[in-house]
C-alpha cells in the first residue's frame, strides 16, 4: 500500500554507531514515514519505515537520477531528522528509475525490475556504505507480490538476491529485510523460497491489513501463522517476521478517529502477543492522512488524531516490556499481561472483542492503577473472590498490577531467533528459470527438458565449478540427475543450460534440487517445485505479474487478492502450439461455497462447458478437445468466482 525484532544480542551490531540501549533495540513500534512528534519525546516510536518512492532515503530514483551519479542531499537530511527524534530507520529500496528500468520510457516504468541486476547490486552498495553504521536494515521493494513490482516472481527472487549481496558489499554488519507483502501471500512466498531466497535476507515482512470496525484477531492469527507455517515448511525457522505496514482508514465510513485508534491498540497488543511466532516489530500505516485516505496518526492540516495519543499511551505503558502471555478474563474479553525482563511490575491491557461484556479478571490483589487508551484515570471496583469484575467495552484499558498477583495466565514461550551472521554468506547466487510464459518450470515426460540458470559472482574471485540438479520426488527417490560446467569471471555473471532427463514413470509433481559446487564457494541452494507434464504447459498464479501481462483479458471484470482473481466474470486467454488438446487444472471455487463455472473457446465467441460448481476454491480438472493452433479462452464466470492458479498442459494429436 505504500506508494511509488531481532533478539537482544542484535545490540552488538550498532557498534560502527553508537550505541544504542537493548530496550531501543527490543521495541515493537514503529510508524511508517517520518514526521514531527512521533519519536523520543512525541509519540513514542521507535522505528520508522522510510523510502520505497514515499521519502528519499531509500528512494533510487531520487537518488540515482542518472547511471554513475548519485544526489545525497535529501537522504542526508532525512536521516538526520531521524537522529533527532532517536528514529531507527528501516529503508525500502526501490523502485527502479527510467534510465535502469527493464521498460524505460512508459508511463511508469518505476515497478518494473531494472534490466541490468547490477545497476540494483551498485545502488544497493553505495547506500548501505554511505549509511554504514547509520541505518542497519534494508528491505528489497515494497508489496512485490502486487502491482508494485511488475516482475515474475523469479525476478523477485533475484532482486532478493542481488540486493542482500550490494547492501553487504556495502555494509557486512547491515541486515536485509524480505519486502513486505501486501497480505500475507503463501504461493507467492513459497516460490520465492523454492527460487532460493532463504540465504539472502535475514527478516521477514508482511502487511496483514483488514477491514472494518472489529478487529478479527481470530484471522489476523491465522494469517501469521500462515507465515511462519511456510518459513518453517523451507526449513527457515529462526529468523523473525515484522508487520512494517498495516492500518485502518478513517476514509472509511465505519471508521471514525476513535474506533481507528482502539484498532491500532488491539492490533499492536495482539501482535506483541505472539512472540511464539517470532512477530518483533509492528508499524502503522501511515504517519499522516496524505491527501484523503485517512491512515495517518495526523490529520491533513497536521491536527493529532486519537491515534496519535492512543500509540503514544501504548508506547510509554508499555515500554521496555515484553508480553508474558493470555490473561483468562470471560467469555468475548481478551486481556494480556506485560513485564519487563526485571522486577514484579506488571500491565494488562485488556478489551471486548465486539459488543460490551463483564470481564472478571482473576488476581490477587486490586491493581494499583488503571487508565484509558488516552491515558486518562479509570476508577475501578472492589476485587471480590480473587476476581476484578468490571465492564468490558472495545476501548482497551491498561491495569498496572504485579507478576505475583497475576492469575489465569497463560505464558506463552518466545521463538527462539538467533543472531544471523551476514558474513557466512558468500556474495553470489544461482537461478534457474520457469520457462517463459509459466511461473514454474515443467518437464515433459519421457524426454529431456532444457532450463536456463544463471550464476552471479560478486565476490572477489571468478568462480568456476559445476552445477548439479536433481529430479527427486516426495518420497526423495532421485530420479535422474543433470549437470552442466558453469564458470563467471568477478562482477559479472553467466549463463548456463540444465539439459534435465524426466523418465516415463515419473510422478505429476516432483521438485529439482539445484546445487552449485563451486570450489569452495557456499551459495543458496534451490527446491523448484516443477510440473511433469505430457506436452508444453503454461502455468500462472492469479493476480501475478505474468496473469495480469500475458493472459488475464483487459476488460476483465472482478477484484484481486494476495494470488486470487475473484469477481463476476473474467476471460484469460493462452496460445494454443499445436492440433490437440488442453488439459486444463484450476484451483477454483467461490466465496461462500457459490456457484461458479469455466467455459471455453477457441475464437472468444462460441463458448462450451468445461467445469461447474457450487463449492470453496478447489483444485479441478477437465480438457478441452479438438483445438488447433490458435487461442484458448478460458471465461470464468459465477457468484464472486475465485481463481488461485491455472496449469494447462497441450498434448498433441490427443483425442
Amino acid at each position: 500500500m505504500l506508494a511509488m525484532t531481532v533478539v537482544s544480542a542484535m545490540t552488538a551490531i550498532f557498534l560502527a554507531g553508537p550505541p544504542l540501549p537493548r530496550e531501543v533495540m527490543e521495541s515493537p513500534f514503529g510508524i511508517v514515514c517520518p514526521w514531527s512528534e512521533v519519536g523520543a519525546g512525541g509519540m513514542g516510536a521507535v522505528w520508522c519505515r522510510c523510502g520505497g518512492g514515499a521519502t528519499s532515503l531509500g528512494d533510487w530514483p531520487g537518488t540515482q537520477p542518472m547511471s554513475g551519479v548519485f544526489r545525497w542531499d535529501d537522504a542526508d537530511g532525512e536521516m538526520g531528522r531521524y537522529e533527532q527524534q532517536s528514529l531507527i530507520p528501516e529503508a525500502i529500496l526501490s523502485y527502479t528509475p527510467d534510465w535502469a528500468s527493464r521498460a524505460p520510457g512508459i508511463a511508469d516504468p518505476r515497478s518494473r525490475p531494472p534490466a541490468d541486476l547490477w545497476d540494483y547490486y551498485r545502488y544497493c552498495r553505495a547506500i548501505s556504505a554511505r549509511y554504514a553504521g547509520r541505518v542497519w536494515f534494508w528491505e528489497i521493494w515494497n508489496e512485490p507480490n502486487i502491482g508494485f513490482f511488475e516482475g515474475t516472481i523469479s525476478d523477485y527472487a533475484d532482486m532478493v538476491k542481488a540486493g542482500s549481496c550490494g547492501v553487504l558489499a556495502g555494509s557486512p554488519e547491515a541486515y536485509v529485510v524480505f519486502g513486505g507483502m501486501a497480505g500475507i501471500d503463501r504461493p507467492f512466498l513459497d516460490r520465492c523460497y523454492q527460487h532460493g531466497v532463504r540465504d539472502y535476507f535475514d527478516v521477514m515482512a508482511c502487511h496483514p491489513y483488514q477491514w472494518g470496525a472489529t478487529f478479527n484477531d481470530g484471522w489476523f492469527f491465522d494469517k501469521l501463522k500462515n507465515c511462519r507455517a511456510v518459513m518453517d515448511e523451507q526449513r527457515d525457522p529462526g529468523k523473525p517476521i515484522w508487520l512494517n505496514e498495516l492500518g485502518w482508514s478513517t476514509g472509511d465510513a465505519a471508521i471514525t478517529e476513535d474506533v481507528q485508534a482502539r484498532l491500532l491498540v488491539q492490533c499492536y497488543v495482539s501482535a506483541m502477543s505472539r512472540r511464539d511466532l517470532g512477530i518483533q516489530r509492528i508499524f502503522w500505516f501511515a504517519v499522516k492522512d496524505w491527501g484523503g485516505p485517512g491512515y495517518g496518526v495526523y490529520a491533513d492540516d497536521s491536527r493529532k488524531k486519537p491515534a496519535w495519543y492512543a500509540y503514544r499511551t501504548m508506547a510509554s505503558s508499555l515500554r521496555d516490556m515484553k508480553c508474558l502471555g493470555p490473561v483468562t478474563a470471560g467469555d468475548g474479553v481478551r486481556a494480556y499481561a506485560f513485564a519487563p525482563d526485571k522486577g514484579d511490575r506488571a500491565v494488562v491491557v485488556a478489551w471486548s472483542a465486539d459488543a460490551a461484556h463483564e470481564m472478571a479478571l482473576p488476581l490477587r490483589a486490586k491493581p494499583t492503577r488503571a487508565w484509558d487508551m488516552m491515558g486518562k484515570g479509570v476508577q475501578l471496583g472492589d476485587l471480590t473472590g480473587g476476581k476484578l469484575t468490571i465492564k468490558a467495552t472495545p476501548q482497551p484499558i491498561y491495569l498496572e498490577t504485579t507478576r505475583g498477583d497475576l492469575a489465569g495466565l497463560q505464558p506463552v514461550a518466545p521463538l527462539a531467533i538467533p543472531l544471523p551472521d551476514p558474513t557466512r554468506r558468500t556474495p553470489a547466487w544461482i537461478s534457474v528459470y520457469p520457462q517463459a510464459g509459466c511461473d514454474m518450470p515443467w518437464l515433459w515426460r519421457g524426454r529431456n527438458t532444457v532450463l536456463g540458470g544463471r550464476l552471479f559472482d560478486a565476490t572477489t574471485r571468478p568462480l568456476r565449478g559445476t552445477v548439479v540438479a536433481e529430479l527427486v520426488d516426495d518420497a526423495g527417490k532421485v530420479l535422474s540427475t543433470a549437470r552442466t560446467p558453469v564458470a563467471a569471471e568477478t562482477m559479472t555473471d553467466a549463463r548456463f543450460s540444465l539439459d534435465i532427463p524426466c523418465p516415463a514413470s515419473a510422478p505429476a509433481e516432483a521438485t529439482l534440487r539445484v546445487t552449485a559446487d563451486l570450489a569452495g564457494a557456499k551459495l543458496g541452494d534451490l527446491a523448484l517445485h516443477v510440473l511433469i507434464a505430457d506436452g508444453p504447459t503454461i502455468s500462472f498464479l492469479a493476480n501475478s505479474h505474468l496473469e495480469r501481462i500475458m493472459y488475464v483479458q483487459p476488460e476483465a471484470k472482478g477484484g484481486c487478492s494476495e494470488s486470487m482473481r475473484f469477481g463476476s466474470e473474467w476471460v484469460y486467454k493462452l496460445p494454443v502450439p499445436f492440433e490437440g488438446q488442453a488439459r486444463v487444472r484450476m484451483l477454483v471455487g467461490a466465496n461462500a461455497g457459490a456457484q461458479w463455472g469455466v467455459t471455453w473457446s477457441a475464437d472468444g465467441k462460441s463458448w462450451h462447458d468445461l467445469m461447474a460448481g457450487a463449492s470453496w476454491p478447489d483444485w479441478h480438472e477437465k480438457t478441452a478437445d479438438g483445438l488447433k493452433p490458435g487461442s484458448l479462452y478460458l471465461k470464468c464466470a459465477g457468484n464472486n468466482e475465485q481463481v488461485g492458479e491455472v496449469r494447462v498442459t497441450f498434448v498433441p494429436g490427443a483425442r
